[in-house]
């Protein structure tokens, strides 16, 4: 393909209006930590915590890899102590454009961990 055939494609840049008070909308969350969402209570959090096993999805069906590395599909495994073990926002009620960057940097870094 030449350059003429090609096409760049760059997506509108996120809209942050709402970010700050859309997820506190209904009174379910209370901050944009882990404990602040209401409705994965601290059991559900302990079932998806990571006992340091790292997973092969090569030798586990499609199923049992999914389980495991997300036992929920709202959360991944061990990402709550992720989470605390680096403390990413200095205000979990208003983290920054910065500070979410850097979070999600760590729990892709974490998910690859599993894997």
């Amino acid at each position: 393909a030449t350059s003429a055939q090609l096409q760049q494609y760059t997506p509108d840049q996120a809209d942050w209006s709402t970010f700050a008070t859309k997820p506190f909308e209904g009174d379910v969350n209370f901050s944009h930590d882990p404990d602040g969402v209401g409705w994965i209570t601290p059991e559900d959090w302990a079932d998806a915590e990571w006992d340091g096993t790292v997973y092969n999805p090569s030798q586990m069906s499609k199923a049992d890899f999914h389980a495991a590395i997300c036992p929920h599909p709202d959360r991944i495994r061990g990402i709550r102590e992720v989470f605390y073990e680096h403390n990413p926002f200095a205000d979990n009620n208003n983290p920054t454009k910065a500070e979410l960057d850097e979070w999600h940097r760590i729990a892709l870094n974490h998910v690859r961990a599993l894997i």
